[in-house]
């Protein structure tokens, strides 16, 4: 993590853990989320 100042908050997304060494469809999930928090952050929408 970097400090790096702005005008406002910089996004944080939170994922479940573990993010390794899980079955093939928890890994899928995991991707889900992340995908989906990323496609909000790009939309200025909270993650």
């Amino acid at each position: 993590m970097a400090y790096q100042p702005s005008d406002r908050p910089l996004p944080a997304i939170v994922i479940d853990h573990p993010t390794q060494m899980v079955a093939q469809q928890v890994l899928r999930q995991r991707a889900s989320q992340i995908a989906d928090a990323v496609e909000r952050l790009l939309k200025d929408e909270t993650p």
